[in-house]
């Protein structure tokens, strides 16, 4: 019995062993640059030329390639790298440090395939250190580059792009000078044109989202006091309203008259003060529902309200839809006990879920 329940756990653990140590071995490789996967993203440009996708990155003894290009045999400027290796060097020889140095064509190598990766344009020219740039100004790169009025324009003026590694003094004019003559004579490709179109869309749709993410923070933060204090009144209201007046036994049995003195005019009104909090307590859970979560500070997990949730117009009309019809069948229904306790115990779960976005909201009012 012993045997055959650890036999299934001997083969268990040999076989994660052995997944654990090829994916090592696979890391490590592809780390090392002797394999690494294709990539069919990214903007590479060498000497002003487009390359097309993708992207072979591998390495050949001591000599590393992107395609067919070898890195060594372009001239770039890596100057920055050797610093960064002998500075490393350094650090490691004076603590006494183990571990393999690598050389700058290959960290070189490395960022590139990194940059790549991260769908961002990089520009490789013999005389000049490589010109990475990031998501928002690489943006800005391609836009320019797919549209002839803006790259004539930004020919005659190059704009203040940033690459991710900060160029030397000494670097910036000849740069500048490179990406004007560049430009003016740059023309695009058909392939090029349909690689920058398809994520200028993406990075287009980022920033509105951003944009929009921040107009809703700014909007929560201007509304969210007032807002705030008009719940405490409510909450205030609805907990006193739901202590002062619980469901009596005359709601908890028999159908009352809708005429003569059988409906007494306190329960009437009580009955009708709960479906005005109802209302308004539901009304304010909408107004904080669609100003949270166009801030981006929450998720709605209703399942009906989060299929809702991005087309603010369809939810509110929803909304408002459901709470009239609900507070008209229970007035309607209000002679029976049923209603009266429905009515009740609503203006309890909407106290409560009130409550619950004062917590919240209490987090982040200073």
């Amino acid at each position: 019995m012993h045997s055959n329940f650890l036999r299934p756990m001997v083969v268990l653990l040999i076989a994660t062993l052995s997944c654990a140590a090829s994916t090592s071995e696979a890391q490590n490789r592809e780390r090392d640059g002797t394999q690494w996967p294709s990539l069919d993203q990214g903007f590479l440009f060498v000497e002003g030329k487009y390359v097309p996708r993708p992207y072979e990155f591998r390495r050949e003894g001591e000599h590393y390639f992107v395609n067919e290009i070898n890195l060594a045999s372009l001239g770039v400027d890596l100057s920055a790298y050797e610093e960064e290796v002998k500075t490393h060097q350094d650090r490691r020889d004076g603590k006494k440090r183990r571990g393999k140095s690598r050389d700058p064509i290959s960290k070189f190598h490395w960022d590139l395939y990194l940059t790549i990766r991260f769908n961002d344009p990089v520009l490789l020219v013999s005389g000049l250190p490589p010109l990475w740039f990031g998501e928002s100004t690489g943006g800005d790169l391609l836009r320019v580059l797919v549209d002839d009025e803006k790259r004539a324009s930004a020919a005659k003026s190059v704009p203040d792009w940033k690459p991710i590694i900060p160029l030397k003094p000494t670097d910036s004019p000849r740069v500048m000078e490179y990406l004007s003559e560049w430009l003016a004579s740059f023309r695009p490709s058909s392939t090029l044109l349909s690689n920058a179109t398809a994520r200028i869309e993406v990075l287009d749709t980022v920033e509105a989202a951003n944009a929009q993410s921040s107009e809703a923070t700014i909007r929560l933060a201007t509304v969210g006091y007032p807002l705030t204090i008009l719940m405490m009144v409510l909450v205030v209201l609805a907990f006193g309203h739901l202590l002062s007046h619980r469901p009596t036994p005359l709601d908890r049995g028999g159908t009352l008259e809708p005429s003569g003195n059988a409906f007494p005019p306190e329960l009437s009104v009580h009955f009708n003060r709960s479906l005005m909090l109802i209302g308004g307590l539901s009304a304010v859970d909408l107004i904080w529902t669609l100003l949270v979560s166009q801030a981006g500070a929450m998720h709605e997990l209703n399942p009906i309200g989060s299929r809702m949730i991005d087309d603010p117009l369809e939810l509110i009309v929803f909304k408002v839809l459901v709470t009239t019809a609900a507070l008209g069948l229970l007035y309607f229904c209000r002679h029976v006990p049923l209603a009266r306790q429905a009515s009740w115990w609503g203006c309890l779960v909407l106290t409560l879920v009130a409550s619950r976005w004062l917590i919240f909201n209490s987090m982040f009012i200073s």
